[in-house]
């Protein structure tokens, strides 16, 4: 059954990365700064399309981003993918994602550059049923996908802020076509550990 599902893996992945904008622009550099620094949780969902033999699916990344006064930031995630099939049938596959990346604020902006990335496989459930331990290596094995080559060492990346305080990270990136995406982090004290899934 999991030969089938190989086809998943020809989606990009995006990762949003938080930035700087409009009023954030009026904030002294060493403010945005201080402000961005301590840990940021975020979940991202996006619909994936559907084809021939899948209905419906879905992308989703849970992560946390702790950002350092030395200009490092290490992110700590989860990627879960879900799919429909057009004879009910449902498969969810999700990795562990550990990255390291270098930022600077700069001109109003923030600036993300991966140094490190590494994806660990996690588990696969079929029908809502956790997978046996067989298959779920096969399915992994099966699948020719790594993770990693999506998202490279050297990416950097640019992005706008809407708005920082003591709770919420509002901000701005574009999507593929170009349009502006609004996404928002919530400040945390908890380690990744706490918002994973499963």
């Amino acid at each position: 059954m999991f030969k089938r599902l190989a086809v998943f893996f020809t989606l990009c992945l995006l990762v949003a990365m938080p930035s700087i904008q409009a009023q954030a622009q009026a904030q002294p550099q060493e403010t945005l700064e201080k402000a961005l620094l301590g840990r940021w949780f975020s979940e991202q969902i996006e619909t994936l399309p559907a084809d021939d033999n899948i209905v419906s699916g879905e992308f989703r990344l849970v992560s946390v981003d702790e950002y350092h006064a030395n200009g490092t930031v290490n992110t700590q995630g989860q990627i879960i993918l879900f799919f429909k099939y057009r004879d009910g049938a449902t498969i969810e596959s999700a990795w562990v994602i550990h990255a390291a990346s270098e930022w600077q604020i700069k001109d109003g902006s923030l600036f993300e550059k991966i140094v490190d990335v590494q994806t660990i496989p996690d588990y696969v459930k079929a029908d809502d049923r956790l997978a046996d331990a067989l298959d779920q290596e096969e399915f992994f094995r099966q699948a020719h996908y790594n993770i990693e080559d999506l998202i490279p060492k050297g990416q950097a990346t640019a992005d706008h802020v809407i708005s920082i305080d003591g709770d919420r990270f509002a901000y701005e990136s574009k999507d593929d076509n170009g349009k502006m995406i609004r996404h928002t982090k919530a400040r945390t004290q908890k380690n990744f550990s706490a918002y994973k899934k499963f």
